[in-house]
């Protein structure tokens, strides 16, 4: 039987292990009817069995339970649609079973170890990949494409819809600008926490934010600004570090501008953005989905993947996607879901719940336009992410 070291050390292993595999490992394919795999997917009987050896040392925490209850009303809905026999919906299914067993497992870990020793060398070979994709050095841009998903956002990096010159949007191992500006957000969240009284990490929160800004990702911006806006109000009285943080993050941006011009940021500010493309397409999807929603309010129309891969249809909302699939309960929950850990920080002026709402913001601004959680990498770092403020949160009360 295993002692309480060697458990800790394989805790971190396994979960240096996870975050390697969403971040820099690319998916695999076992057979073409099947969804790629990550190398997280051949890891996760083992974490099963790593958590069950250690249960007596889970403290509980209310995100279980709305795990499970989120679990149960997809099944439901399946059931309620007819579709006990696609094979696909139950990935739905296997997806959340990840997503709670990361969160156990990273519960177990310490908060400062996975920040040190998993956290900070993964961002620093991200970054040198995502510079070395940038300015396509060594090609890399052709392995991106065959391996990472890169696909059409590679055939189109640097060009715009008629194949001329134009802003680059970096992609990354994501294979996608939205999905790689999520994974810096969230990255440059956790430097930003960790950045008081701290020189290096103030200066990757830095270079976390000057690589999001390089995926030119107009949500991400919003989510950083609003970010920066709570972490103002969660700094009381106001001092130095905060003008810091603010001097750093506006840096970053210059220092963007300088290498890219951020202009498909800037046309944010542009009183046309409503009738751009990228809008006006959202708009129809989600007035069809909204028309759907209305035919199905209580069960939805289950998981249905199908549905969105004939018709070539990209739901680019999360929420939107949630109603459409689970209806109107189902939405409920998922959003219950994603503040439960906030309702187990039972102490309301704990630091850990305080920040905590930092990421959250993140996540719930990317899911009004985008889809997070059809995005493995961001579905399982999310989990990595809670898991490590449930264990921060553990010390705390036991200190």
């Amino acid at each position: 039987m295993m002692n309480g070291q060697t458990l800790k050390k394989l805790n971190l292993i396994i979960g240096g292990l996870i975050i390697c595999s969403i971040l820099l490992f690319p998916q695999f394919s076992i057979k073409d009817s099947l969804p790629k795999f990550q190398f997280i997917d051949i890891f996760l009987p083992g974490i099963i069995i790593l958590i069950l050896i250690q249960r007596k040392s889970f403290s509980k925490n209310r995100i279980y339970p709305f795990v499970l209850l989120f679990g149960g009303w997809i099944m439901i809905t399946i059931i309620a649609n007819g579709r006990t026999d696609q094979f696909r919906d139950y990935f739905e299914l296997y997806k959340l079973l990840k997503f709670g067993c990361v969160i156990a497992l990273f519960s177990l870990l310490n908060f400062e170890e996975v920040f040190s020793k998993i956290l900070k060398p993964v961002f620093l070979v991200l970054v040198v990949v995502n510079m070395l994709h940038y300015f396509n050095v060594f090609n890399i841009n052709s392995v991106i494409k065959e391996y990472y998903n890169g696909g059409i956002h590679i055939d189109m990096f640097g060009l715009n819809s008629i194949g001329e010159p134009d802003i680059k949007r970096m992609l990354g191992f994501a294979g996608n600008p939205n999905v790689n500006g999520v994974i810096f957000s969230l990255l440059s969240v956790l430097f930003l926490i960790k950045s008081r009284n701290n020189n290096t990490n103030f200066f990757l929160f830095g270079l976390a934010c000057l690589m999001m800004f390089l995926c030119q990702s107009r949500t991400n911006l919003i989510a950083l600004i609003l970010v920066m806006i709570a972490y103002g109000f969660l700094t009381r009285p106001i001092n130095r570090n905060l003008f810091k943080v603010y001097g750093v993050f506006l840096a970053a941006f210059i220092v963007s501008y300088l290498v890219s011009s951020n202009a498909y940021m800037f046309s944010l500010m542009d009183s046309n953005v409503v009738q751009s493309n990228s809008v006006m397409g959202r708009l129809e999807v989600w007035k069809h989905l909204g028309e759907m929603i209305l035919q199905k309010p209580i069960f939805g129309h289950g998981p249905y993947k199908d549905y969105f891969y004939e018709r070539n249809l990209f739901p680019e909302s999360e929420f939107m996607l949630q109603t459409w699939r689970y209806g109107f309960v189902g939405i409920v929950l998922f959003i219950s879901l994603l503040f439960s850990p906030l309702f187990s920080f039972t102490n309301s002026k704990s630091i850990t719940r305080s920040l905590f709402v930092l990421i959250l913001i993140v996540i719930l601004v990317n899911s009004i336009t985008n889809n997070p959680f059809t995005s493995r990498e961001i579905n399982v770092l999310f989990a990595s992410i809670i898991g490590m403020f449930i264990s921060a949160q553990n010390k705390n009360e036991h200190a």
